[in-house]
C-alpha cells in the first residue's frame, strides 16, 4: 500500500489514520525536490546488494530508480 498522495505531494491522512495511530509522527517528513543529494548509501545495500560504498542516494521516482540499478554495469 503506498501512503503517499502524489496529487497532494504529502502523506494521505485517510490511508495513515486507517493504518495506525500517531502514524505521521513517525514517518517523519518527505524530501520533495527531485534529484536532491540525500547522503550516501548505508552500509547493508552495499553489503546486500554490492552498491558502491561512495554512492549518493538521492530522491527520484520509484520505476526511475529501477531503470538506474538495472542499468548497473559489474566492475
Amino acid at each position: 500500500m503506498n501512503l503517499w498522495d502524489m496529487r497532494s505531494n504529502s502523506w494521505s491522512q485517510e490511508l495513515l489514520d486507517l493504518s495506525a495511530p500517531d502514524l505521521r509522527s513517525r514517518l517523519g517528513s518527505v524530501e520533495t525536490q527531485p534529484g536532491k543529494h540525500l547522503g550516501l548509501v548505508s552500509p547493508y545495500f552495499v553489503e546486500r546488494y554490492g552498491l558502491s560504498k561512495g554512492e549518493l542516494f538521492s530522491r527520484m521516482i520509484f520505476y526511475d530508480a529501477i531503470l538506474v540499478m538495472g542499468q548497473r554495469q559489474s566492475v
